[in-house]
C-alpha cells in the first residue's frame, strides 16, 4: 500500500514546505558539526521548483545560477547570527536557481571565468542578482524559455 498525503496541498504550501525543510536539516547539521555535502539542495529540493529556463532548447545542462556551496555557506552565517529558520528558507529560495545551459557554456563558467564554486567578484549575497555568473559569461535564459514555478 503506498504512502497518502495526509492533506491536500497546493503546490506553494509544498514549496513552501520543501524550502523549510532544507533550512530545517542545514541548521541541524551545522548544529551537531556535521558536513554539509553540496547535493543536499539537489536531494531535498524537486527541479520544478528552483527551473527558471533555459539559454537554448537544446540546452540540457543543469547549472545552479548561485552555486550550492555560496548558499549553504550564506546560511551558516544566517545561523550563526541567529536567523529565524523561516528566513533562511526564504534566502535559500531566493538563492537556488537551476537554468539548463549548454556544456560549452558551463565550461565557459567554470573554467574561463573560473566561477564553478564562487559568484563574480565585488557580488554582494543580499543585493546582486542570482544570475551574475550566467551574466559575466554573457548567457540569456530566453523569456520564451523560461519555466518559472516561484
Amino acid at each position: 500500500m503506498g504512502l497518502k498525503m495526509k492533506e491536500n496541498f497546493t503546490v506553494e504550501q509544498l514549496q513552501e514546505r520543501a524550502f523549510l525543510r532544507v533550512a530545517r536539516v542545514l541548521f541541524e547539521l551545522w548544529e551537531e558539526g556535521c558536513g554539509i555535502h553540496t547535493r543536499i539542495l539537489d536531494w531535498l529540493i524537486p527541479d520544478e521548483y528552483v527551473l527558471i529556463g533555459s539559454s537554448t532548447i537544446e540546452a540540457s545542462y543543469r547549472e545552479h545560477v548561485v552555486p550550492c556551496v555560496v548558499i549553504i555557506d550564506h546560511c551558516i552565517l544566517l545561523f550563526e547570527k541567529n536567523t529565524s529558520l523561516e528566513e533562511v528558507a526564504n534566502e535559500i529560495r531566493r538563492l537556488l536557481k537551476i537554468a539548463k545551459i549548454t556544456r560549452e557554456e558551463a565550461e565557459k563558467i567554470d573554467k574561463v571565468l573560473k566561477l564553478k564554486t564562487r559568484m563574480p567578484n565585488g557580488w554582494d549575497v543580499s543585493t546582486g542578482s542570482v544570475l551574475a555568473r550566467l551574466e559575466a559569461a554573457n548567457i540569456a535564459i530566453e523569456k520564451s524559455h523560461r519555466e518559472s514555478h516561484g
